[in-house]
């Protein structure tokens, strides 16, 4: 039951021989019927149809996480605040995440990043904590973004999340499960919303 829980990406039941994967293996639909544009919609998008085998027990069911875009990931560096005592947060001064020989590390400024299948889900809106029962505040929508095991990354705060389309977010509560259903599972808040 906790492992249901903290896994809140979608998990589903994978139906075949998985007898020669290893968990955290992804697989990325490609068929011409069911892949982009004929299940979701009819115009060209970014967005894919993919899995990552998320639990893979002698005994029990594989269990795989929804995977449906392609992200970068940065991490802005640990300076000094500036005169007005905050942190650059923009990407120019962040170190991209890269895969370097089968290992995921941060690069150099102005590297590409390499680009990470994940999944994206909402989860609720954070009500301000001076007045959370005002009824015309939405709230600040909340984020989590699935992330399959990646050999050498380990999330932290303030590590900045952009999707394919421009959206930004930035992570607040990194948690890496490294059994049961395992993957990373990042609560997130958009900075920047799609161009």
């Amino acid at each position: 039951m906790i492992e249901g829980t903290l896994l809140t990406v979608v998990p589903y039941e994978i139906v075949g021989d998985f007898r020669d994967y290893l968990v955290g293996d992804v697989f990325v639909q490609n068929d011409t019927v069911y892949g982009s544009g004929h299940t979701l919609v009819t115009f060209i998008t970014p967005e894919i149809e993919a899995f990552c085998v998320a639990f893979h027990g002698p005994v029990k069911k594989t269990v795989a996480g929804r995977i449906d875009r392609q992200v970068q990931i940065y991490r802005p560096p640990i300076t000094d605040p500036d005169a007005n005592d905050y942190w650059a947060a923009d990407l120019q001064a962040a170190f991209p995440l890269k895969l370097v020989n089968g290992v995921f590390q941060f690069g150099a400024l102005g590297e590409y990043p390499a680009l990470i299948p994940s999944g994206f889900s909402s989860h609720i809106r954070a009500r301000g904590e001076i007045f959370p029962d005002i009824p015309s505040t939405t709230g600040e929508p909340l984020y989590l973004i699935y992330v399959p095991p990646l050999p050498g990354y380990e999330p932290r705060e303030g590590d900045r999340i952009v999707e394919q389309r421009g959206a930004r977010y930035v992570v607040h509560v990194p948690f890496e499960q490294e059994a049961g259903l395992i993957g990373m599972q990042l609560a997130v808040t958009r900075e920047v919303a799609q161009l």
